[in-house]
């Protein structure tokens, strides 16, 4: 575990990539020739790249390729531990060989060679390894035996062979062998050169190199490692004028004679912004569907009452509020109905909280926010007996909301303003009040004080089920903890035909209130120039461009490649191409 290095400490990355697509019709070619050379050397990669073709063929037929690669005898081989031979190393790895399961390469290496920038370390390489992506690829670069400040170069060489050969069939690769030769140690080449000759004569491990040298430059130890006679050195010829010719025709032809973008479709783009979408109207519920929302909620509101009932009870039986409890007593203070338009209590509070007149924690804060505001609007700081109900019911203030602050959890809170939402918008048959119970009133006294009267109404609104609209779910149903009591959320819906504005709309809005109308207009009204190519000059170009790079190695044809893109670049609005085909001409004669 020590030695095992996180993955976001990890520095080297995979070496293999394909050919980007403006490199492609220059070395696809010869990219197609060295895996053609790879196969032969390496026929384990002939597998790998038909197993993309062949494995939806060995689906269909319901035949694995792990079924084909073992033959019976290999079946019936039992190792002591009790697992078959092939889930252990290859044969060839043990020593084995079975040439009816497995193919056979005796030390397959293959050396790419060529002049300096031809591509084989930046673009051939890398192709290759790309399409060898089933097999696992160790890079013996000096990146790689170096970088690792806590490991000799000569252990970290002998690990990657060690990893070579546990997960073979794979590859080892080595960019530009003949600097790696020259710059190592002499006891890192005697320990690669060590480990090079332990691998088995016929274990499907392939080495790959790439060097800037021509083959007979190279060393004597290098030369050995790869023999000519045998095919496993891979020149890379320069590019031929038909890959030349291809490689610039779509730049000279086709992007330098392309016209300018239109200014009046952009124009007409910012002008006309078209409205979003109005939603959907909402489907029906069924019955089934409208009861089971209907008893999610009613839970959730139940949960909400306890509280509140439970914190009202805790007022209620602090001796400092027993002045909030009951109703004013009209008699005793006449005037307190002339003051005070809207009179409560904490009896009026519980009354309501049985009669499902709270939806929300904030509905049932209004109320009790009343009672202390009542106190203090009624009664002056003059007298002692004055300031000591002024200082109860500040005290009455301050302790519901701390109550509320710490016992109360916000996504609940949330989540009950969203049934609220929802019964608002479905409409008067899911009012709150219609789940209260109907034995809670009795008949009233003869004799009913204005003050109760005004209080509150004690009469619910009992309405017939009827018919529920359909409701978008807007939170999902999640955990919410009220003391000792875990909710389930329950769904919420969107007011309709209540437009937000969404970061898009938003964006399209500000560029419609960016664009000058008179400068649109006036881009509306010009004209748009013709467009002024001559195809045949573009066509000599091309001609000239073929033969003026006639031996180039690659990095000079990407170099006049980006030239030309600069030239083109700078021209990009211009609708007469004269200039840009004398830049082109220019450049195409100067560079060398």
């Amino acid at each position: 575990m020590s030695k095992m290095v996180p993955a976001a400490q990890r520095a080297v990355v995979s070496p293999a990539k394909a050919l980007i697509p403006a490199i492609r019709p220059l070395l696809s070619a010869t990219l197609q020739n060295i895996l053609h050379t790879v196969s032969r050397l390496f026929p384990h990669a002939e597998q790998g790249l038909k197993r993309k073709r062949e494995h939806s063929a060995d689906v269909a037929c319901g035949v694995s390729e792990d079924d084909l690669m073992f033959s019976e005898e290999e079946d019936s081989e039992v190792c002591p531990n009790g697992q078959t031979s092939h889930s252990q190393l290859t044969p060839a790895v043990q020593g084995l060989l079975n040439l009816k399961s497995y193919p056979t390469s005796y030390r397959p290496r293959l050396l790419l060679e060529g002049r300096l920038g031809s591509g084989q370390s930046s673009h051939l390489a890398p192709a290759v390894l790309h399409a060898l992506e089933k097999f696992t690829v160790y890079t013996l670069d000096m990146a790689v035996l170096f970088g690792a400040s806590a490991t000799a170069p000569e252990e970290t060489c002998a690990q990657i062979f060690v990893e070579a050969k546990r997960t073979s069939p794979s590859v080892l690769y080595i960019p530009h062998i003949g600097q790696w030769w020259e710059t190592v140690g002499p006891a890192l080449r005697a320990t690669f050169l060590s480990l090079l000759s332990s691998i088995p004569a016929f274990a499907p491990i392939l080495l790959l190199a790439t060097c800037n040298l021509k083959y007979d430059q190279l060393s004597m130890e290098v030369q050995e490692l790869f023999r000519m006679e045998y095919g496993e050195v891979f020149h890379i010829q320069v590019p031929t004028s038909r890959e030349r010719r291809n490689f610039f025709e779509d730049l000279i032809l086709t992007q330098a004679a392309k016209a300018p973008a239109s200014k009046k479709k952009a124009v007409l783009n910012a002008l006309e912004v078209l409205p979003v979408a109005p939603p959907p109207a909402p489907r029906q519920l069924t019955k089934e569907e409208t009861q089971r929302l209907d008893e999610q909620e009613e839970d959730t509101l139940r949960e909400l009452r306890l509280f509140l009932r439970d914190v009202t009870n805790r007022l209620s039986q602090d001796k400092r509020f027993k002045a909030f409890t009951k109703p004013v007593d009209l008699e005793e203070v006449p005037d307190y109905a002339e003051v005070i338009k809207k009179p409560m209590d904490l009896s009026t509070v519980l009354s309501k909280i049985d009669l499902h007149r709270y939806g929300t924690v904030k509905q049932f804060l209004q109320d009790v926010d009343l009672i202390w505001q009542n106190a203090l609007e009624y009664n002056p700081d003059r007298d002692p007996s004055d300031r000591q109900i002024r200082h109860r019911a500040c005290a009455l203030k301050d302790t519901v909301h701390a109550i509320i602050r710490d016992e109360l959890d916000e996504d609940f809170e949330k989540i009950c303003v969203e049934i609220k939402a929802s019964r608002s918008t479905r409409g008067k048959y899911c009012s709150t009040a219609r789940f209260a119970p109907s034995f809670y009133h009795v008949l009233p006294k003869q004799s009913k004080s204005p003050a109760e009267a005004n209080n509150i109404d004690m009469t619910p609104q009992r309405e017939p089920a009827g018919p529920t609209a359909a409701v978008t779910p807007n939170t999902s149903a999640s955990a919410v903890t009220i003391g000792l009591n875990t909710l389930c959320a329950c769904f919420c819906v969107s007011e309709p035909n209540v437009r937000r504005i969404t970061r898009a709309l938003k964006n399209a809005v500000l560029q419609q209130q960016m664009v000058d109308v008179n400068k649109a207009l006036q881009i509306l009204d010009q004209e748009t120039p013709p467009l002024v190519v001559d195809r045949d000059k573009l066509k000599e170009l091309l001609d000239r461009v073929v033969t003026k790079t006639e031996g180039y190695e690659v990095y000079k044809l990407e170099k006049l490649y980006a030239l030309l893109c600069q030239s083109i670049y700078r021209h990009r609005r211009d609708y007469n191409k004269a200039s840009l085909i004398q830049e082109l001409e220019q450049e195409i004669e100067d560079f060398c």
